[in-house]
């Protein structure tokens, strides 16, 4: 069956080009090999030969992952500062050039309507948003298209396009650095209209006092139609962050959101992103904070299980009490940076010994390079890097690294446990380091850490010997 369908595919795209465009169904199973590693060029020749009939394809394909990832896929090489807050982390166009066929599809709708601009244009007076905002996108690498795209699409108040046109004119950024002594040039006057649409339209979405809004926003919030995505904070204007159901966002000023808040408590259903936020963010005025934490703390015990302890921990590091001690694992405080805080602030011994470490060793803040040390002729660099060997577990391997480069005795002491610890050394500055300066101490600790099994220990002998370093 397999057999007979690759059979199929091929003579549909393989056969000479015929005179008039491909028909429906060529374009469609182009379309369907867009992902195959035997057909994918054939198929991609296909459809960029077809117009107006392709293009529509690779837009029902492309679609079919969603309208917002399918913006986000056609922008990844036309537009390397492009994102859309409503869509999905899949399609990021600064991620990896999109590999799956709805994907691959938007990338190919991009590239044929850059190759002809007459089908961009059409598609802005289209009555499908998503064809208009792919027709804004599409022309976002061309000044002058990009001005006439947005002019076309100036009155339309779709928020889809509206986001697309916004997040479009980061593109632009080039030519507007160019233009800056030219402010009445046509893409500015374009610029300064998308702005204050998206001005207009998000003080028409944004809920600041309990009523109306707040009500719809509550029914999206409990149904699950809308999600809590966070906030955002201008100056001092701070807002919590809502999508709605087809991925629009909104913003709760501080009062709406704890009426949302309350009203959700009402019906025993308590939503804590609507107030923890509020009550760490200090450009919220006192009152306020205080109000939003204060129903956080009271509520803490109804939050979910799995999320009780970070929402806990949060509130103690930003001042305020919880019925609980905040716990850690002790074992690999990597990633609790709140929770360590919280735990500290309430008196607990063993997370001031973590948080103490935490500061003294490198790879628990950054990206190791202790092995770096060993490299320098200040006189007290060996016995910082013996510290950090004894101490940071996570950098054990690197500070031995520098140690031996050092020519420090130490480091021969230290091998054991570092090779007695699974996973220890990441890369391969510890061995580099042997290689380069091998002591017969440390040939020594090496040929008895073999001699115990010790694989690694017996990997550098090899590679000792190999190079003619040892007998």
């Amino acid at each position: 069956m397999k057999a007979a369908l690759a059979f199929a595919l091929s003579l549909v795209l393989c056969a000479p080009a015929p005179a008039r465009a491909a028909d429906e169904a060529a374009l469609w199973n182009a379309a369907f090999a867009l992902d195959s590693l035997s057909y994918a060029k054939e198929a991609e020749a296909t459809l960029l030969s077809g117009g107006a009939p392709a293009l529509a394809i690779l837009v029902k394909v492309a679609r079919s992952a969603g309208d917002s990832a399918a913006l986000q896929a056609a922008a990844a090489d036309r537009c390397p500062h492009f994102f859309l807050s409503s869509g999905s982390f899949r399609f990021m166009s600064f991620a990896s050039h999109p590999s799956d066929r709805p994907g691959l599809a938007a990338a190919l709708a991009s590239k044929l309507l850059a190759a002809d601009p007459s089908l961009a244009r059409g598609l802005l007076s289209s009555r499908s948003a998503f064809d208009r905002a792919l027709g804004i996108l599409a022309s976002a690498q061309d000044e002058a298209r990009l001005a006439e795209a947005l002019r076309a699409t100036r009155e339309d108040s779709d928020p889809l396009v509206a986001e697309v046109a916004e997040a479009a004119t980061h593109c632009a950024a080039p030519f507007a650095v160019q233009r800056q002594a030219k402010a009445n040039s046509a893409l500015a006057v374009e610029l300064k209209a998308v702005e204050e649409r998206s001005e207009r339209l998000q003080a028409a979405t944004r809920c600041e006092e309990p009523g109306f809004l707040a009500g719809v926003y509550l029914d999206g919030l409990l149904s699950g139609r809308f999600k809590v995505e966070g906030w955002t904070r201008s100056n001092d204007d701070f807002t919590v962050a809502i999508t709605r159901d087809q991925g629009q966002r909104s913003s709760l000023a501080p009062a709406c959101a704890l009426a949302i808040y309350d009203a959700a408590a009402r019906r025993q259903r308590f939503l804590p992103a609507l107030a923890v936020p509020i009550a760490e963010c200090l450009s919220v005025a006192a009152g306020t904070r205080n109000a939003a934490a204060q129903r956080a703390v009271r509520d803490l015990d109804r939050f979910d299980e799995q999320e009780r302890n970070g929402f806990a921990a949060r509130l103690v590091v930003a001042g305020y009490r919880v019925p609980s001690p905040v716990t850690f694992d002790a074992k690999n405080t990597f990633g609790q940076d709140k929770e360590l805080e919280a735990a500290a602030r309430q008196g607990n011994q063993e997370a001031l010994a973590a948080l103490e470490t935490k500061m003294f060793c490198p790879a628990d803040l950054v990206d190791d390079e202790t092995h770096l040390l060993g490299f320098s002729s200040a006189p007290e660099t060996s016995d910082r890097a013996a510290q950090i060997a004894e101490r940071c577990p996570r950098s054990r391997c690197e500070a031995v690294a520098a140690l031996v480069r050092l020519g420090d005795p130490r480091a021969v002491k230290l091998l054991g446990k570092v090779f007695s610890e699974l996973g220890a050394c990441f890369g391969d500055s510890l061995e580099r380091a042997i290689l380069e300066r091998p002591s017969s101490a440390l040939v020594e600790e090496l040929r008895r850490l073999a001699a115990a099994d010790g694989h690694e220990a017996k990997t550098i002998l090899e590679h000792l010997q190999r190079d003619g370093l040892i007998r």
